[in-house]
């Protein structure tokens, strides 16, 4: 969250004033880490890329190529505990695009996969109240709940509450405004407000990871002794798409090209890649991964943009 400051001069301050500053634009993204599992990573792959058609059964052939990202998004979760042992703070991150990612492997190393997400907004924590007060409207009254502009987008859970509600606007520490009508009138309504912390399931191989004797790399259709792998992809979104009236950025939409590139690591025993960079020879680069029935194989048409054959030591 920036803060935006007055330039005004007030006689006899010399340090800004409460009334001098207000809120700024708010950003909210980063970055997650995972394993290159063997399974149940199609969700994160339809996301960096767009388009997907799936084949066959047990297992499925799930074919991913670049094609439209614009109408993709995710909600993550992160539940962080606080200290004392106290319960798990749900945080919920909306409108989640992938900005940028990296599959990366090397020898003697489990393959990794990392994301750069750009979100809309960030919602933090959970918490309920038994004085809920409902109109067939769209107002919600608590004199408890003590409603903050943080409050903005949670959702909000309850008897005569439709489903999917959220808060759209907070008027002050009693009353909100819903985004859907209530269906009843009532007092001591119990309801929820903000998400609570979904409960993780996981398929057998889900937390099964790819690791560095499951790859192999070819280029040009010949097999290739390489000691570390880079892929990298980058689609070109506008995250700072900000408009008047909100200090959230909207959607993130494409801007630019989408840029993929490969980086290889070899030893050094011909003058192939240089030649091949001087002639700005085109070729296919293909890399597996191979466990038992589950694969993952990255195909790849390239140029050659640099090869740099070094020495140390004596």
């Amino acid at each position: 969250v920036e803060r935006l400051e007055s330039e005004g001069v007030i006689a006899g301050a010399d340090v800004i004033g409460t009334d001098q500053w207000n809120g700024g634009p708010i950003t909210v993204g980063g970055d997650v880490g995972f394993e290159l599992y063997q399974d149940f990573a199609g969700l994160l792959f339809k996301h960096m890329f767009g388009t997907v058609q799936t084949t066959g059964a047990g297992p499925y052939t799930h074919t991913f190529t670049p094609g439209s990202i614009d109408d993709l998004s995710l909600c993550i979760q992160l539940g962080i505990p606080p200290v004392l042992g106290a319960a798990v703070i749900p945080v919920e991150f909306l409108g989640c695009k992938v900005t940028e990612w990296e599959l990366a492997c090397a020898a003697d190393e489990i393959a990794t996969l990392g994301l750069t997400f750009a979100a809309r907004d960030a919602l933090y924590g959970t918490r309920s109240v038994t004085d809920g007060v409902t109109n067939t409207d769209t107002s919600l009254t608590s004199a408890t709940a003590a409603f903050t502009q943080a409050d903005k987008g949670k959702l909000v859970a309850g008897t005569g509450i439709v489903a999917g509600t959220t808060i759209a606007s907070v008027t002050n520490a009693t009353t909100v405004v819903l985004s859907a009508a209530t269906t009843a009138t009532a007092t001591g309504v119990t309801v929820a407000i903000g998400a609570p912390l979904a409960t993780a399931s996981y398929g057998t191989k889900a937390a099964t990871p790819f690791k560095f004797n499951h790859a192999a790399v070819t280029v040009a259709g010949s097999a290739v002794e390489v000691t570390d792998l880079t892929i990298k992809g980058t689609n070109g979104l506008k995250t700072d798409r900000r408009f008047l009236g909100s200090q959230l950025a909207a959607k993130a939409l494409r801007e630019g090209r989408r840029e993929f590139t490969v980086e290889l690591g070899q030893e050094f025993r011909d003058l192939g890649a240089i030649n091949a960079l001087k002639n700005g020879t085109e070729v296919a680069v293909v890399a597996s991964f191979t466990a038992g029935s589950l694969s993952a194989t990255i195909t790849m048409n390239c140029r050659y943009d640099a090869a740099s054959p070094s020495t140390d030591g004596k």
